[in-house]
């Protein structure tokens, strides 16, 4: 009978106990070998002569024609004289029996019952070494050696008999790397071995009598797959498949299952032998593989589509680089444009300085001589107008001033370090104080986080804000001025706060604009540009302003900045 052939070598099993026979059978399938069957030495002649195995594992006691004239047989044909053969045999292992197997060519002699693993070993062995030797001529000891080896065992040969199906239950009780087990021809367990209670989990005790169906998962009982396993066994013979099998307690696992169905010398279903195997981890070596196959595959897709992408890039870049080449040319002239700016810029700020003050100086001395040294000349409106051009020549050098800042800061560099804020509001809010002494104005400062700026422009900020909240408050009896800050995410924001007249936050976006004002001249001093000195500094260290207020009811004066400078 042939099984299965994947590719391995073909195993001819000469045995002539049905249950010995079908267990060989059933462990060599599992391997994957070809394997063949005879029930006797004239059987397997004949079925060598036919097939040719690679290798023939042989009973010694067999009817017709025994181990050991089968060897000579096979010796004596040309054709056959190099097949290996290996003697399984429970009663043929003493030394003279031994001596006498490998005179003849035996090239290994197993001692039955030898535990599946080991049987797997020696035939993959036996396999890869030489074949077997042509037997030289005829030793004349031979037939009184092989004739003394029969008388000898003659009477064994009984009790070996009754012992077979004992010794072969052992055997299957006793391997623990596969799990091998016994089911009725309905499907309920009947033998137990130890691999099977190491792999699945229950014990012989728990499973005996339990129907194999246990072993299935919900869905696969669902679909009738335990059923339908052992029809297939029944009709066929033989069932083998991969699958998920539970292990007690409902841990699932991936399986290799072999199922044969067992007949007796009537042909009437006895039940099935089936072994399991446990390669979980190589199916997840397995799966890996595959997957890492598949990624491999996408990334060279994805590969593929990157090098006629960059290609593509490629043309791009040379077309940019053209265009780039051009726009340099563009920048060079926009920097010459820029320097000339740049020169006129400083011109001006020279001629604002100096040309335009002298002026202006000119008119506030002369008209500060004409008040005090000939008032008396004047009548009021003559006084009124006067003190309107002072006033005026006042203005005009603070917006001298505010616009010279201004200039200023886009040339400035910021040099950073990290200074105490809290103490710099201080200090500019007591220089607050000494030019109105009587006002009962207030100032309260929180603990603030370290400030990464430049001193002198930061001096600027605090010195605009509280200036602003003093100013904006003077209509207030008891004038309250808050400083304070907080860490957010990579900023610390700082914060000036009054109980000042607040604004109309319709107009905000004015607020920060060079000479825009919210109030009127009138009310309350200033060019408008203070605020717009504020936002630029604080820009020029990547932070950001912002403001909140309410008519008559204070104003709050936002500024942000990155927490380490950067």
């Amino acid at each position: 009978m042939e099984h299965r052939n994947d590719g391995k070598a073909t195993v001819l099993v000469v045995e002539d106990r049905e249950l010995d026979r079908e267990m060989l059978t059933l462990l060599l399938k599992h391997a994957h070998y070809r394997v063949l069957e005879a029930v006797d030495g004239q059987q397997a002649l004949e079925v060598a002569r036919s097939e040719h195995p690679d290798l023939i594992i042989a009973d010694v006691l067999l009817p017709a024609m025994d181990g050991y004239q089968l060897v000579r047989k096979l010796r004596a044909d040309p054709d056959l004289s190099g097949t290996r053969v290996v003697f399984y045999t429970a009663l043929f292992n003493e030394r003279e029996a031994v001596d006498l197997a490998r005179e003849i060519g035996v090239i290994r002699i197993l001692a039955k019952p030898t535990e599946p693993e080991k049987i797997l070993e020696c035939v993959a062995e036996v396999l890869k070494g030489a074949a077997a030797q042509p037997l030289p001529a005829k030793p004349p000891t031979f037939e009184e050696k092989h004739l003394q080896l029969l008388v000898d065992k003659l009477v064994g040969q009984v009790k070996a008999s009754q012992q077979s199906e004992e010794l072969c239950r052992l055997l299957i009780i006793g391997v623990k790397d596969y799990a091998i087990f016994m089911l009725d021809a309905e499907g309920r367990v009947v033998i137990w071995n130890e691999g099977a209670q190491r792999i699945n989990g229950w014990t012989a005790e728990e499973i005996v009598g339990q129907h194999f169906s246990r072993f299935f998962t919900s869905e696969d009982i669902a679909a009738g797959h335990p059923q339908h396993e052992l029809e297939i066994a029944s009709d066929q013979g033989h069932f083998e498949e991969e699958g998920w099998r539970l292990r007690k307690g409902g841990e699932r696992f991936w399986a290799d299952i072999t199922i044969t169905a067992l007949y007796d010398d009537l042909g009437r279903l006895r039940g099935f032998a089936k072994i399991t195997r446990d390669v979980t981890e190589r199916k997840r070596q397995e799966d890996e593989r595959r997957k890492f196959l598949t990624e491999q595959q996408v990334l060279t897709e994805e590969l593929t589509a990157t090098n006629e992408e960059l290609a593509a890039q490629a043309e791009e870049l040379t077309v940019q680089k053209e265009e780039l080449e051009k726009l340099n040319q563009n920048l060079q002239s926009q920097r010459k444009l820029l320097e000339t700016a740049n020169d006129d810029l400083e011109s001006f700020s020279y001629s604002v300085s100096h040309d335009l003050r002298t002026p202006i100086r000119a008119i506030k001395g002369f008209s500060k001589m004409l008040m005090e040294e000939h008032a008396a000349r004047l009548d009021s409106e003559g006084l009124r107008l006067l003190r309107v051009v002072v006033d005026n020549t006042k203005i005009m050098e603070e917006l001298i001033d505010d616009l010279l800042a201004l200039s200023r800061l886009g040339r400035q560099d910021v040099k950073k370090t990290v200074i105490n804020l809290a103490v710099m509001a201080e200090q500019v809010f007591e220089k607050l104080k000494t030019k109105e002494p009587k006002r009962d104005l207030r100032l309260n400062v929180s603990d603030l986080p370290p400030c990464w700026c430049d001193r002198s422009l930061l001096y600027q900020v605090m010195e605009n804000l509280l200036a602003n909240a003093a100013k904006f408050t003077r209509s207030k009896k008891n004038a309250i001025i808050e400083v304070e800050g907080k860490t957010e995410g990579s900023e610390n924001i700082y914060y000036v706060k009054d109980n000042g007249v607040g604004f109309n936050e319709d107009y905000i976006g004015n607020l920060f604009q060079p000479f825009q004002r919210l109030h009127r001249r009138e009310e309350y001093e200033g060019t408008g540009v203070g605020l717009s000195i504020v936002k630029r500094i604080v820009q020029k260290h990547g932070g950001r302003v912002w403001a909140e207020g309410k008519v008559n009811d204070g104003a709050t004066f936002y500024f942000a900045l990155p927490v380490n400078g950067v």
